[in-house]
């Protein structure tokens, strides 16, 4: 599972900007991948 989508699982510090700035048209997916990070780092 990770490994088939690893961008989900990189989102920090830099590498969340460059997932950003690559898929600007996913920005509430990307909002929704943020809060779950959020809950699963808590």
């Amino acid at each position: 599972m990770v490994q088939k989508q690893p961008q989900q699982y990189q989102l920090k510090g830099q590498n969340q900007l460059i997932f950003k700035c690559e898929m600007p048209e996913n920005i509430e997916r990307i909002e929704l991948t943020e809060n779950l990070l959020k809950v699963l780092n808590t």
